[in-house]
């Protein structure tokens, strides 16, 4: 009797088998689900987290025209900060190991030193600033440029991190 009752525990625990092991398929499959959702929000919030920043970028150019124009040199001095700042962040979200935007990355790291070597060149008193700031105004205005096909792309393609400038 006690072997007829242990073969017969054998089918309950194939099947208790198949059950486990469905269980930890679905388990898997919800683990990668959560995944992949977590990466697509992650990818969205820094494409949003981009369109914000992007539009600053412009407004520091216009900015430091108006302070150029003025001959306002704590402005000037000011406003390279801020582009020195508001570039990294961009630069940071964009910086990936196959990125698609390695011109447009190469060009804003450009700006970065150059707006880091005026900015400095601007502490002298006797720094005439149209002069010494020109350089850096014609980065920025590329950049800004890029970022205007940047931003035109990505209402287009849905993802600024997807997009090919």
């Amino acid at each position: 009797m006690n072997i007829v009752n242990g073969w017969a525990t054998i089918p309950l625990a194939i099947v208790g088998f198949l059950i486990a092991l469905q269980q930890i398929s679905k388990t898997r499959d919800a683990a990668e689900a959560a995944k992949d959702a977590a990466e697509a929000a992650t990818k969205h919030i820094g494409s949003n987290l981009l369109l914000v920043v992007l539009p600053q970028l412009v407004q520091i150019e216009t900015n430091l025209e108006w302070a150029v124009g003025r001959g306002d040199r704590n402005a000037a001095i000011h406003y390279l900060g801020a582009w020195r700042w508001q570039a990294g962040q961009v630069r940071g979200h964009l910086m990936t190991k196959k990125s698609p935007h390695a011109e447009f990355l190469a060009q804003l790291q450009t700006s970065i030193a150059i707006a880091a070597d005026t900015k400095l060149a601007l502490q002298d008193p006797a720094a005439d600033i149209p002069r010494r700031t020109k350089s850096v105004q014609k980065m920025i205005a590329l950049v800004t440029g890029m970022v205007g096909e940047l931003t035109a792309r990505n209402s287009l393609e849905g993802t600024l991190l997807d997009a090919h400038i």
